[in-house]
């Protein structure tokens, strides 16, 4: 299979093997030296060594032997498109880009490459973690992708989510503002806690149901920090269904890490959904919606909840 790699503003300048190294561990240093010795990287007609230095908008080739990528959900669907974007209803487990061995399993390399018709310039102007479904923003090339990024940077989407909760909170609607920081110990990689050193985080809430132990949450972020909806949830003692790292102590988390047939998650994927976002963009309104996907369907109907 080969690959393509359009060298940016991050890239350039870098050898090939440390660009390599810092952006696909999922091999070591050995091995991609054994893959570049192998005359698989290419620009142009020049078969690359280990130091070339790579230059901004230059096109590598790499040509992978045959892997098994991880398993990707690829049922993605375009519930918007205008000139300028593109909004996509996104499934759960899958990457919005390549990271890791998720070289062709991430929404934007199936935008590119395999979409019908194929958006070659697409750019992802607003992210969801791999098992977060709902909208996802994609520019279609350059035009308007800063100023698509700058809404979201400057807060004036709003998004609306829904999620299926343990518990109940112990109010039916209300604010929640508790600041948000990067887990000092580092134990676990990318993990948020509750920390008054932290950044100021809002999200509003408003329960539509509850039963069985469990309740279906509407959630507007009015900031965006990492795992915002899911640190606060879980500080309220009311952590989504299927979230590994917010439901789950360190100790159980440690042994799903290794063993996660030993964990019973009672849902295979973190029960967060974005539902809608709205903004004005060039004189104009929008407001985007997704419906909740037949996961999330099925497991209120389990639950007996009413959407």
């Amino acid at each position: 299979m080969i690959i393509t790699t359009h060298v940016g503003q991050r890239e350039q300048k870098k050898s090939l093997i440390d660009y390599l190294v810092e952006r696909f561990k999922y091999l070591t240093s050995e091995q991609w030296v054994e893959r570049i010795l192998e005359g698989r990287f290419t620009i142009g007609e020049e078969i690359c060594s280990a130091d070339r230095v790579l230059l901004l908008r230059e096109t590598l080739l790499y040509d992978a032997p045959p892997f098994q990528e991880p398993a990707a959900d690829l049922s993605y669907s375009i519930v918007f498109e205008s000139d300028i974007f593109l909004a996509v209803n996104k499934p759960g487990n899958l990457l919005v880009h390549k990271k890791g061995s998720s070289i062709t399993h991430n929404l934007i390399y199936q935008l590119r490459e395999n979409n019908t018709p194929p958006f070659p310039e697409a750019d992802i102007v607003n992210r969801l973690d791999r098992e977060t479904s709902g909208v996802v923003l994609v520019s279609k090339g350059k035009d308007g992708l800063r100023e698509l990024s700058d809404l979201f940077a400057d807060r004036l989407v709003e998004k609306e989510y829904l999620a299926i909760v343990h518990g109940t909170p112990n109010q039916s609607c209300g604010t929640i503002t508790l600041p948000l920081m990067p887990d000092p110990t580092g134990t676990i990689r990318s993990r948020q806690i509750v920390s008054a050193l932290g950044k100021s985080a809002e999200t509003l809430y408003e329960v539509i149901d509850s039963n069985n132990g469990k309740s279906l949450v509407r959630l507007f972020p009015k900031t965006g920090r990492t795992h915002q909806l899911r640190v606060h949830l879980a500080s309220m003692g009311c952590p989504i269904v299927g979230d590994k790292l917010y439901g789950l102590s360190h100790e159980l988390y440690a042994i799903w890490r290794k063993t996660p047939e030993l964990i019973d998650l009672e849902f295979p994927r973190q029960a967060l959904h974005c539902s809608a976002i709205r903004f004005e963009f060039r004189g104009k309104s929008y407001e985007i919606t997704a419906d909740l996907p037949n996961d999330l369907v099925d497991l209120c109907k389990e639950y007996q909840l009413n959407l």
